[in-house]
């Protein structure tokens, strides 16, 4: 078996170069705003070459990442962008708006792109649609099921992408709302505030029934599951963090590379050490949704920062100066740069990075920081300055033989080889016949064995020389030019494979019909949406039906009584089914001929449209432009309501703008039962009337039960 291959996120040059050379495979990077982390340092079209031609150098892959949802006055510049990197040779382009993905396929014929998780691909369905959308990667969700990789595996010619290290979203993806609906900064426009990481306070039926960080889950960290990923059919392995430092990425690929090459090992406690040392919430999440139902443990509302590794307690604190000198008993040994946390009785109080250390006897350490953590506080390290280090002093270098030819009487000429790619360069200087000193074959190979700054190492040389002399600045310069077309023949060999053209005239088409789409009238229909998810388009006979439980009998009752009120029944679909859930309902849709329409808000369900469904794609779709529009429509759809972030979707047909109560803010997998009580399935403690608050704000808490239950998370 092929081993899986391991991406890495690139946030700048120095995670770039951290992620290379400590083993990736791939790593995956942002271009300008249009990608899910519009915050991180990202690349922009002057130094994407740069950025492509390293990586390429080293045989690692570049995808750039433009999953973000977009407005007709940003299709200039992603064009620019996406230009610029389809010159810069990036192997393949990450995408979440499916308009983005048809524009780019009709402006750079034969571009590679990979659906970002962003599309909530987690089912095969989806992951079918996704094939017609000319995707040749998924990026899964991160609530996908192992049974469902298996069968996307077994059923599809697609490469699938799984998250194995790093932050996991509460909410599932592409769908959350609440950061852009609160403060007009959307997660779907890399932009995200990230409230789910701020406490909450629940009750049930106006009783108190817990509080803490009800909406922050702990990070991923699979590093134990790779062989059981790998043997289902995930074929890469990525790490998040496109906003962590350099030594984050550092560790953790080498921590990843680690266990790749060793056979994915059963047991990673070390590796999971290291992990920790960058980056923990507090308690990893060693198996994502891959488990059939619910997972147990997904929140953990006493923490959502990182939180490190514990190593001792504070001794004695006492003034000096105007800081203070800290004396911590530490099993771990401090040095400065050291990043440290204290804890009291009601969790953390203080962090500090770790200044002036003096070594003291018996495991004792003084430092001096502004803070003053009390005698007795838990110390947590968050950094280990010296294994970061270690990690980002690794320098990859590529081996080179190297052939000298130095005769009397002909240009002194170098050839160069990696790998069975060799190189010739003749130099201008004509090699002279010794008269006194002649050059010995050790001097010679001296000069040319340097390699200096550059990205190789000379391994082997070969020396043909006679009674000559030669300075050592010719032999230097001839050895630098040799490697110098080394190093483009190798690039030039990586990229062959890579053949995106440009069309100009459709490049230009696009622009064009985006300006006219930012024009063009934008008379809507309206979706009306009820508390309870359930809703109507004004003006039409349309009653859209939305159950608590997804059984047979209920969807009949609310259809038969829909019918009873001369409305047509629609089954708005839940944002989420697994492959169990979609057993479900399709029994449903059996039992339930009286239903013709489908509102879907997730892309399994244009799936449908084969089936002879009457398909309307929903807010989740995500369609903020016309071009997504007609992506729809392509794939079923006869009408659609726009993203609840847009106001900008052109009405060619008939689209509906969303108003209304029931939009959920999130879609979780999660059970916030088990995060409140400690339950599990088998002893359910759902209650009615669950919500969360937050300052002013309340939301409501409603179940959607198939095979799983999904719960979603709506203001008041």
């Amino acid at each position: 078996m092929k081993k899986p291959e391991l991406l890495a996120p690139a946030g700048g040059f120095d995670s770039l170069k951290a992620a290379i050379n400590n083993g990736a495979d791939a790593v995956y990077l942002g271009l300008g705003g249009f990608n899910a982390r519009a915050n991180a340092t990202n690349f922009s079209k002057d130094n994407i070459r740069e950025a492509v031609s390293l990586a390429h150098l080293f045989g690692v892959k570049v995808y750039c990442a433009f999953n973000t949802v977009i407005s007709y006055s940003e299709i200039p510049e992603l064009l620019e962008l996406a230009r610029a990197a389809v010159e810069a040779k990036a192997d393949a382009f990450i995408v979440q708006d499916i308009g983005i993905a048809a524009i780019l396929r009709r402006c750079f014929p034969g571009i590679c792109l990979h659906a970002s998780t962003q599309m909530g691909i987690h089912n095969l369905y989806g992951a079918k649609i996704a094939r017609k959308l000319g995707i040749k990667r998924v990026i899964l969700s991160r609530e996908t099921k192992l049974e469902d990789i298996k069968a996307i595996k077994e059923n599809t010619d697609l490469e699938i992408e799984f998250f194995v290290q790093g932050a996991l979203c509460v909410a599932f993806s592409g769908g959350c709302y609440m950061s852009a609906l609160e403060h007009n900064q959307s997660g779907n426009r890399g932009k995200c505030l990230q409230l789910c990481r701020l406490p909450y306070s629940a009750g049930i039926g106006g009783k108190k029934a817990g509080e803490g960080y009800l909406l922050s889950p702990s990070d991923l960290c699979l590093i134990e599951n790779l062989k059981l990923l790998a043997d289902s059919g995930v074929s890469a392995f990525k790490i998040e963090g496109r906003l962590r430092r350099a030594g984050y990425v550092a560790e953790a690929v080498s921590c990843y590379r680690k266990a790749i090459d060793g056979g994915f090992p059963p047991s990673g406690e070390a590796a999971i050490e290291r992990l920790k040392k960058v980056f923990y919430r507090g308690e990893y999440i060693k198996n994502a949704y891959l488990e059939d139902g619910t997972p147990d443990r997904i929140i953990n509302k006493e923490h959502q920062a990182h939180i490190g590794i514990p190593i001792g307690t504070v001794e004695s604190v006492k003034p000096f100066k105007d800081i203070f000198e800290i004396i911590i008993r530490s099993k771990h040994p401090l040095i400065m740069g050291d990043g440290i946390k204290f804890f009291g009785k009601n969790g953390e109080t203080s962090s500090m990075g770790a200044g002036n250390v003096i070594c003291l006897a018996g495991g004792r350490y003084k430092v001096f920081g502004k803070v003053q953590p009390a005698v007795g506080a838990r110390v947590n390290l968050i950094s280990d300055k010296a294994a970061e280090d270690a990690a980002l002093s690794k320098v990859k270098k590529i081996p080179v033989s190297l052939s000298v030819t130095a005769i009397a009487g002909i240009p002194l000429s170098v050839e160069a080889d990696c790998g069975g790619i060799s190189v010739f360069h003749s130099s201008g200087y004509i090699v002279q016949t010794a008269q006194s000193s002649p050059a010995t074959r050790e001097q010679i190979e001296e000069s040319a064995s340097k390699s200096g700054d550059t990205h190789f190492v000379i391994e082997k040389t070969r020396i043909d020389c006679g009674n000559v002399f030669i300075p050592k600045s010719v032999i230097n310069e001839a050895r630098r030019s040799a490697l110098s077309k080394l190093e483009a023949a190798l690039i030039e060999e990586a990229e062959k494979g890579i053949m995106t053209e440009i069309d100009e005239a459709e490049i230009q088409k696009t622009i064009a019909e985006a300006k006219g789409f930012a024009k063009a009238p934008k008379e809507k229909g309206i979706y009306q949406s009820n508390i309870d998810g359930s809703g109507y388009f004004a003006g039409e006979n349309t009653a859209v039906l939305y159950p608590s439980d997804f059984t047979p009998s209920v969807v009949k009752k609310l259809a038969q009584k829909a019918i009873q009120n001369n409305q047509t029944p629609c089954l708005r679909l839940p944002m989420i089914a697994n492959g169990k859930d979609i057993k479900i309902l399709e029994t449903i849709l059996k039992h339930n001929k009286e239903i013709k329409t489908l509102l879907i808000n997730n892309l399994y369900g244009f799936a449908f449209a084969d089936r002879g469904y009457e398909i309307i794609a929903g807010w989740g779709i995500n369609i903020c432009n016309t071009f997504a529009l007609k992506e729809a429509v392509r794939l079923g759809a006869y009408r659609a309501i726009e993203s609840a972030e847009s106001d900008s979707v052109a009405a060619e047909g008939k689209v509906y703008q969303f108003t209304g109560k029931g939009l959920p803010m999130m879609t979780l997998a999660h059970c916030p039962y088990k995060t409140l009580y400690g339950n599990t399935c088998e002893n359910c403690a759902y209650k009615e009337g669950l919500s969360y608050s937050r300052e002013k704000k309340t939301y409501n808490i409603a179940r959607r039960r198939i095979y799983n239950c999904y719960f979603e998370l709506i203001a008041e």
